[in-house]
């Protein structure tokens, strides 16, 4: 019952939608009503001043107004002229002729001759046709404008103007279905043609009316029709360019005619509208509205702005065919889109930066794409640049955009854009507005649109083109619009399933899907994912359960692999006998292969359930079902040969043994798990079980005999040369799973490299599929050799050759004649090259080759495979890769050097920031982005050249200014994004690089994906891009916040180092604060509050600091940094975990040699903070910790903080009974009473005052802070907590820790005010809101409880007291302007409210109110009122229901 109620509640969503589908529908198609008109009679041309006239008309037509009567006064006017006027004739006989004022299409054909008779109106096929002498040129406008006009009076939709030599036609589209992609370009093309024009000429008016069919279709959200129309309209192009006498090669070599048809095709694929080609249908010579290069030289002169634009949209290289006719088409585009044309085409370079415009009209919606991109991204920032808004500025013109896309009824292409943005920043809802609702009502009729489509055409959907949807943040986060896309896509995914005839069709369904989805929204990633897995099994417990062969066996197997993944627990037993079931059939090719697999399929499932016992080494004792999985298994061995020569008795029981007792060991490592919640272990902590040991010890012994067996070493039968294919694997498995001293070590491999190649190559040689073979041969041996020789610096060529041929046999479809053209260039390439080291130089080899034979993108991804090689290897990048990107235009050049600086930073080298600096800024200032980006980060670098190179003062300057300029302005990290697109016939691969600026510091900065989709078929191609990826984002001001955590730890090291403790203090505080609180730069908070993520990068430099802190005498500072180092640290961390922390030199000291035994002392305390932990085995002598002498007990009482030492560390006195001088004795005597639970509150403020003194001002803070009792205060601990808390030595947080305890400790008198106001400081610069949120909470509490007001009045004197919450959400911003207005009252200051109109107007006016009770109480609050008293009530009472309203939000 549950799942019938499920399926009607789904039912039902799906009638909701229909529903709005139907009612929009509905709507559209309802002719709209009649434009105003007016009478002639109120309309006067005069004669002499025709141009008025034609203005006046031309403005009616632009402007959706009906221009009859104009063009009636301008037709008696021309009349009263010349009574012989051809347009007067031509308007008067048009408006009479009942065939003329039915017509669609009209053909205006101009005769020559003085003698022309008077217009004639004739039928013609689709058309009519009317005659008239030449057309005279109108006063003051264009002919094809007025025609334009007057076919809009009429109802035409085409008119064809074809002068008296027939060879070049003009046509116009009066109310033009395109017209809002065109920017306000007059709607004329131009055709010149000069074999069959008459017919051709009936094509083109076939044309126009399918274009206009399809577009109307569409409009009114009948997909199903505009997908049949966009089909005849394709067949329509076909004919019209096989008529043509020149063949195009490509589109901007077509007729505009064609261009337009072709365009509106391109939209409706875009939009999941035009349905895919079918099966087997033929490949177009250039795909739909894409071409490969700029307009030929005559079509300047041959052609219309309308026709250029449709070329410029047209071309794959846009900016070059806009360099071409860009000036042609700005001087025909109204005045005010050119620059917002000249930004969407020019040179990027150029930074054109144009905001949307105001969408007035249809016109303005060829800037649609504008809308999403241009909504400043926090309400608290101004920017300087002019393409983002403001919120405030932004909704207005996304309110005229959604009105303007209704009007137009183009939300079939404008879907995504509507929901690209939707102005919810910071907290906001706009939900429940009107313009939310109707964009939502209106993607809604696309979604149900679609669906229906998809319901017509299962087989032909463009599911791409849906999928894009899923990338509108506004889309997502609207749970309707979600689940109705979430479900759309699921039913595609099912009907694909449903469609798949065989195990291939199913894995291509599956594959394509599941590597897609990767990249989907998670939102709606789960849920796709969800229905995939539900389609796949469904298939497979369907059709597939009543077929056989290896595919079938395949998908069983990869079942259980997706349960296993998604932590499930499946059913090995059913999954092994499906696979024996699938291979059990004799027409199964490689029947020994299959009985084999099928016996391995039985073990994994004992395994599985535990059955395989580990102990047990007698097959006469075995269970029965492994006793029966072991025969199944000696059946399979010995059947290897097909019939051939039997193997030696023997050696079959070792063999048998050998896969018996393998698998049994991988079982039953893959089954141990840790006692408890004890995190899983190497080592002798961890490694496998005493059991699992046993047995892998038993299977060494049965190898050595099968190996030192002269019938296995030198026999040559087919059964012999399997048996050595089949050993070798396992042989291999054992020694992947064995146990090693060292995670990071290479795998030892007891089949020497040569006998494994030739145990695949002979077991191999007799499969008809030659290249499986020979890929499966070189991707084992490539593989093997990796995990022995990680590092080795040659590589086998013939290898990867072979490898690069099979893979291009693989993908090469014979039938259509088509192949992946990267493999094929890349074998090719290979075949000739004859490298000399490892992979990485091939790569680079085989981009001089291809760069040699113009594949200039397949050349830079083959220098970006060295690349990722190189990082995978642990090697620089080639030096020849370098100096070939760099003798050329790639960007790959200043990257390739970056990357090369990054392996010298990661191998304890200095770093050399001028190698890249110039390319990094350039790629930023091509991007339009403020360079200042690269800057920064080359800033930081160049600090650690200096400090490398003897400058550390110079470098210490540097660091302090990023640090500042970072807090002051921000800090964004720049990703640069490589793209390498491989297009099939109907597939597309990406490749896909991201490079982090900050990769010199950030550890896994950088990311590789790989993709796959789906295409219509078009003709192969590849394609390589570099570009600045989005610099805003969750993920980059992560990155951010880690670069300047790493730079302040950096800045704190120099400046210990130099011997300046108040600046070391000061920037190691920045670090800590900013990984434990989060970081909040430039007004913004970046970045989790997480220190394992934020640390993780800067952690062998907070170990240095560390040290270097204690050495300084500040023993709770560096706790704090040892405290920050254990939370970057895995529970399973080992000693060679905690070894590799400072294995390298940090860049940081690369240069330094008299770092040394400062980073060695670092390393030993290292050991002592991992000695607690759950996996590290390393003896740490822990003595002389416990009782330190003066000099080494701040390290030894730093790392006790951290959470490293039993005991607390005492000073060992001397032999004269004498302690150590300076302000550690008193606090050594504190921390010895607390650690006897003793308070000793003399004793604390000793410490405290002592510390304060010597100018150990964080640990005196931290005392304060963190060890005093509640209710211990006095006047010394008060002066101190007020000095303490104003120090610029510690971060805001400590200082808000210590200014509460003056609060809290202090009368409230005018000093408590101040400590207050600066409280409220502190707190309002950190990223945990919450925070400051209770400091205005609790002056608030004040005044009503003990009317102290005047508090509540310090606090808003700041010029921040309402606008630092705009960007934390509507509520509190509404609390902070309630505030400023009742205290303005309530403490007499009138100008205390000034400040908050901006946010009153934002919050209560522009955006539907959070808290509409305060909005109506600060409009209230606002009203004159006569009473004093009356008013002070009033606003107690506003602030006692504010307090109420935020306090209870804050506890939800």
């Amino acid at each position: 019952m549950r799942v019938r109620r499920e399926d009607r509640g789904k039912w039902a969503v799906r009638a909701v939608v229909s529903g709005m589908a139907l009612i929009l529908a509905a709507g559209s198609c309802v002719a709209p009503p009649p434009p105003k008109t007016m009478s002639t009679s109120d309309v006067r041309c005069d004669k002499a001043a025709l141009a008025t006239c034609e203005g006046a008309i031309v403005a009616a037509a632009r402007e959706e107004r009906d221009p009859t009567a104009l063009i009636d006064a301008y037709a008696a006017a021309r009349a009263e002229r010349d009574a012989a006027d051809r347009w007067a004739s031509l308007w008067r006989d048009a408006k009479s002729d009942p065939k003329a004022r039915a017509a669609k299409s009209v053909v205006l054909r101009e005769q020559s001759g003085s003698d022309t008779p008077s217009p004639r109106v004739s039928a013609r096929k689709g058309a009519v046709e009317i005659r008239t002498g030449p057309l005279p040129r109108p006063a003051s406008i264009d002919a094809s404008a007025l025609l334009a006009a007057m076919g809009a009076s009429l109802g035409w939709e085409t008119i064809a103007r074809v002068p008296a030599d027939t060879k070049t036609f003009t046509e116009i589209f009066p109310n033009d279905p395109l017209r809002p992609f065109m920017a306000g370009l007059p709607p004329v093309v131009q055709d010149i043609v000069s074999r069959d024009p008459e017919g051709i000429l009936d094509l083109d008016l076939e044309i126009a009316q399918a274009v206009r069919r399809a577009a109307e279709h569409a409009a009114s959200f009948r997909y199903v029709n505009a997908a049949g129309e966009a089909d005849r309209l394709s067949n329509l192009l076909e004919r019209r360019n096989a008529a043509s006498e020149r063949k195009p090669s490509h589109p901007s070599e077509e007729a505009e005619p064609v261009l337009r048809g072709r365009y509106l095709l391109t939209l409706l694929e875009s939009a999941g509208i035009a349905l895919e080609p079918p099966a087997g249908a033929s490949i177009s010579p250039y795909p739909n509205a894409r071409s490969s290069g700029p307009p030929g030289p005559d079509t300047l002169r041959d052609g219309t702005p309308y026709g250029h634009l449709l070329r410029v949209r047209a071309a794959e290289d846009d900016g070059a065919t806009w360099k071409v006719v860009g000036d042609a088409i700005l001087a025909a585009v109204p005045e005010g889109n050119r620059e917002g044309i000249r930004a969407l085409f020019g040179p990027r370079e150029a930074c054109v930066a144009v905001p949307p415009p105001s969408f007035q009209g249809p016109d303005d919606l060829a800037f649609a794409y504008s809308m999403g991109r241009s909504l400043a991204p926090s309400l608290s920032l101004d920017t300087t640049r002019k393409n983002l808004l403001p919120l405030a500025a932004w909704l207005p013109r996304y309110d005229a955009f959604v009105r303007t896309v209704g009007e137009a009824r183009t939300t079939w292409t404008h879907a995504f854009a509507l929901t690209q943005q939707r102005g919810e920043l910071s907290g906001i809802s706009l939900a429940q507005t009107p313009t939310y609702r109707r964009a939502s009502m209106l993607v809604s009729a696309h979604l149900a649109a679609l669906s229906q489509l998809h319901q017509a055409h299962p087989d032909r959907t463009r599911s791409m083109s849906v999928v894009t949807l899923a990338y509108a943040p506004g889309l997502v986060s609207d749970p309707a619009l979600r689940d109705a896309l979430v479900d759309l896509l699921r039913r595609m995914i099912e009907d694909r399933f449903a469609r798949a005839k065989d195990a291939p069709e199913v894995f291509e369904a599956a594959f394509t899907g599941a590597l897609a989805a990767t990249a989907y929204p998670a939102a709606i990633q789960s849920a796709f994912y969800t229905g995939l897995v539900g389609a796949f099994r469904k298939k497979l417990d369907g059709d597939l359960a009543r077929q056989s062969g290896w595919g079938v066996a395949g998908l069983f197997t990869a079942d259980v692999l997706v349960r296993m993944l998604l932590g499930e627990r499946p059913d090995l037993d059913a999954a092994a006998a499906r696979v024996g079931q699938a291979l059990a059939d004799p027409s199964v090719a490689r029947r020994p292969l299959a009985r084999l697999a099928a016996s391995v399929a039985r073990y994994l499932a004992l395994g599985s359930a535990g059955k395989l016992d580990p102990d047990a080494a007698d097959p006469a004792r075995f269970p029965a079902d492994r006793k029966a999985a072991r025969d199944a298994l000696r059946e399979s061995l010995a059947g290897l040969g097909e019939g051939a020569e039997p193997m030696p008795a023997a050696l079959l029981d070792d063999v048998v043994t050998l896969g018996d007792q393998t698998i049994t060991a991988l079982a039953t490592i893959l089954l141990d798990k840790p006692a408890g919640s004890e995190p899983k272990c190497g080592g002798a902590k961890g490694g496998p079980s005493p059991a699992a040991r046993r047995v892998l010890a038993r299977i060494g012994d049965v190898r050595r005999r099968i190996l030192a067996s002269p019938s296995y070493a030198k026999g040559d039968g087919a059964t012999i040369r399997r048996a050595r294919l089949v050993v070798t694997i396992l042989s291999d498995a054992i020694d992947v799973a064995s146990p090693r001293k060292n995670k990071a070590a290479p795998f030892a491999f007891v089949i020497p490299a040569a006998d494994a190649d030739r145990a695949f190559s002979a077991g191999l040689a007799a499969w008809e599929e030659r290249a499986f073979a020979d890929a499966i041969t070189s991707i084992y041996g490539l593989v093997r050799t990796y995990l022995a020789e990680p590092k080795a610096s040659s590589i086998d060529a013939t290898r990867v050759r072979s490898l690069l041929s099979a893979l291009a046999a693989i993908f090469r479809d014979e039938s259509a004649g088509t192949s992946v053209g990267l493999l094929d260039a890349l074998a090719r390439a290979a075949a000739v090259e004859t490298p000399q080291g490892g992979l990485d130089a091939l790569l680079v080899s085989l981009a001089g080759t291809l760069r040699a034979q113009g594949k200039q993108d397949q050349a830079d991804f083959c220098l970006l495979g060295g690349v990722l090689v190189s990082v995978a290897t642990d090697k620089p990048p080639p030096d020849a890769a370098i100096a070939a990107a760099s003798s050329g235009a790639s960007e790959l050049g200043w990257a390739l050097r970056f990357a090369r600086e990054v392996f010298r930073a990661r191998h304890g080298e200095p770093p050399r920031p001028s190698e890249y600096a110039e390319g990094m800024r350039g790629a930023v200032t091509r991007a339009c982005e403020d360079p200042g980006a690269a800057d920064a980060v080359v800033s930081v670098m160049d600090a650690m050249r200096l400090a490398n190179t003897g400058d550390r003062a110079k470098a210490r300057e540097k660091l302090d200014a990023f640090l500042a300029k970072a807090e002051s302005s921000g800090l964004v990290m720049p990703r640069m994004t490589y793209r390498y697109e491989e297009k099939t016939v109907s597939k597309v691969l990406n490749v896909i690089f991201d490079v982090s600026f900050g990769a010199g510091l950030l550890e896994r900065s950088s990311s590789f994906q790989l993709g796959l989709g789906v295409r219509s078929p078009r003709k192969p191609e590849g394609s390589f891009a570099a570009y600045l990826a989005p610099i805003a984002g969750p993920d980059r001001d992560t990155e951010a916040a880690r670069y300047y955590v790493h730079a302040s730890a950096v800045a704190a090291a120099y400046h210990f180092l130099d011997g300046d403790v108040d600046r070391g203090a000061s920037a190691a505080s920045r670090a800590i604060d900013a990984a434990i609180f989060g970081a909040r730069l430039g007004g913004r908070s970046l970045g989790p509050a997480d220190p394992k993520t934020l640390a993780v990068d800067a952690r062998a430099v907070l170990a240095v600091t560390a040290v270097l802190a204690a050495d300084a005498g500040m023993p709770l500072l560096a706790g704090d940094l040892w405290s920050l180092v254990r939370a970057t640290l895995d529970e399973d961390t080992d000693d060679a975990a905690l070894r590799e922390i400072l294995s390298t030199t940090p860049v940081a000291f690369a240069g330094m040699p008299t770092a040394k035994p400062l980073l060695d002392r670092a390393a030993r305390a290292l050991a002592v903070l991992g000695e607690p932990l759950a996996c590290t085995e390393d003896k740490v002598e822990l003595g002389g910790y416990e009782a330190p002498a003066c000099d080494t007990y701040s390290l030894a009482l730093s790392l006790r903080a951290g959470g490293a030492l039993h005991k607390l560390p005492r000073i060992r006195r001397g032999d004269t009974g004498k302690a150590c001088g300076g302000p550690l004795p008193a606090l050594d005597t504190f921390l010895g009473g607390m650690d006897e639970k003793n308070y000793d509150p003399d004793a604390f403020t000793r410490a405290t005052l002592d510390l304060a003194s010597a100018g150990r001002v964080y640990d005196a803070a931290i005392l304060l802070a963190r060890q005093r009792q509640p209710s211990h205060c006095n006047p010394s601990l008060l002066g101190a907590a007020r000095s303490i808390g104003r120090s610029k030595l510690l971060g805001p947080s400590l200082r808000a820790d210590t200014l509460s305890v003056a609060v809290n400790c202090a009368p409230l008198e005018d000093a408590a005010l101040d400590d207050l106001a600066a409280l409220d400081a502190d707190t309002a610069a950190l990223a945990d809101r919450s925070r400051n949120l209770s400091v205005l909470v609790f002056a608030t509490e004040l005044g009503l409880t003990r009317d102290r007001w005047d508090v509540l009045a310090k606090l808003a004197r700041s010029p921040t007291f309402v606008s630092r919450w705009v960007d934390t959400s509507p509520q509190a911003s509404l609390f902070a302007l309630v505030l400023a207005h009742a205290v303005a009252i309530l403490a007499k200051e009138p100008t205390l409210a000034e400040p908050a109109s901006r946010s009153y107007d934002l919050f209560c006016v522009t955006l539907p109110p959070a808290d509409k009770a305060a909005c109506e109480a600060i409009r209230a609050l606002g009203q004159p009122e006569g009473d004093p008293e009356a008013q002070a009530k009033r606003a107690r009472e506003a602030v006692s229901a504010a307090l109420q309203r935020i306090t209870q939000k804050a506890r939800r």
